[in-house]
């Protein structure tokens, strides 16, 4: 894959391992598998896939709607590849509320300390959602599952850690609504 490729371009073969897959069934794939910890543009996708294409690292057959992309052998090389080096970053987070929160002198602990109940309660949904996909992951005999569980995992450990946060956040905002 060409050095100016962002890592799009490995999500889109690493989902084409599972099957050959039409662009519409691919943007499903990515939003359902990967989508809790790696948001793809998907402005980006169609022109990824035309890039992977002419680099010989997908095939894809069929016309319009129809069209089904595959990996080739070379595509299964460079997704190897890629998985063989280093981990070369972190991407950093904006996170509105914890901008709010550094600059909630400003708004007061009432109405800081709402933002920070609502992001609970999204937490408290999101932490069912995963408890979920975990259950699901048990059940499936993919050799894939695994390595899926890890990372749903990962953001149940996340969430709950989050969600701890929030607790921790509210009780020091409720001490200083008392003052």
């Amino acid at each position: 894959m060409p050095a100016r490729e962002s890592r799009t371009g490995y999500a889109v073969l690493g989902a084409l391992t599972l099957e050959p897959m039409s662009g519409y069934r691919l943007r499903a794939v990515l939003e359902q598998s990967v989508g809790h910890f790696w948001r793809e543009s998907y402005g980006q996708l169609y022109p990824t896939l035309r890039r992977l294409e002419a680099d010989g690292l997908v095939a894809t057959e069929g016309r319009g709607r129809a069209r089904v992309h595959r990996l080739t052998d070379a595509g299964w090389d460079e997704l190897r590849a890629w998985l063989a080096r280093p981990v070369t970053g972190h991407e950093p987070t904006r996170d509105e509320l914890l901008l709010k929160v550094f600059l909630g002198r400003h708004a007061g602990p009432r109405i800081t300390a709402a933002h920070v109940a609502e992001r609970r309660r999204v937490l408290d949904d999101l932490l069912t959602s995963f408890e979920r996909s975990e259950a699901e992951i048990a059940a499936d005999p993919s050799p894939d599952a695994p390595y899926w569980r890890l990372t749903v995992r990962h953001g149940i450990a996340m969430t709950r850690a989050l969600r701890d946060w929030c607790d921790e956040a509210l009780h020091t905002l409720e001490q200083l609504e008392d003052r």
